[in-house]
């Protein structure tokens, strides 16, 4: 099998696994996400605040709230920002001639489809913000593809 087709494979299988990912992620009651992700601020402020096991267990879980919306809103950029390097891999490997606006067009689509599956989920909502915050992150991924295929390009002409 040629190596542009086991690229091709790995990389829409790959892509295929990380939005199934996504939609289980998605797919969890507020009060499972809630505990996740209170379970993710304690160990963050566990790690960089000095002191934070002497602290009385109310200041912990009250210092632990308070970065909970960053944490959230990072782990959305995120995930998404590796969702769109997996499709700009996937869309490269076919050679399709708009290798930013397809793979961006499709994280764009896979994140308001994410938000709409949400309304269906006990506790939770669809968000325009996190929208906007997805897209961002697909969007970065585009470029970090783009940027490296651009580097090994130069790479291999020079």
């Amino acid at each position: 099998m040629k190596r542009q087709t086991i690229f091709r494979i790995v990389s829409i299988l790959l892509t295929a696994a990380w939005m199934a990912v996504i939609f289980y992620m998605s797919s969890q009651t507020a009060d499972d996400s809630d505990l996740l992700s209170s379970g993710i601020c304690y160990r963050i402020c566990k790690i960089f605040v000095k002191g934070f096991e002497e602290m009385d267990m109310s200041v912990r879980l009250e210092m632990a709230a308070s970065i909970s919306f960053i944490v959230r809103k990072t782990a959305h950029f995120t995930e998404y920002t590796l969702l769109g390097i997996l499709l700009s891999c996937s869309f490269r490997s076919f050679g399709t001639g708009k290798p930013l606006l397809w793979p961006a067009f499709t994280g764009f689509l896979y994140a308001v489809s994410d938000e709409m599956h949400q309304l269906f989920i006990s506790g939770r909502s669809g968000q325009i913000r996190d929208v906007c915050i997805d897209t961002a992150g697909v969007i970065l991924g585009v470029i970090i593809v783009s940027f490296i295929a651009k580097c090994l390009k130069r790479k291999h002409a020079g």
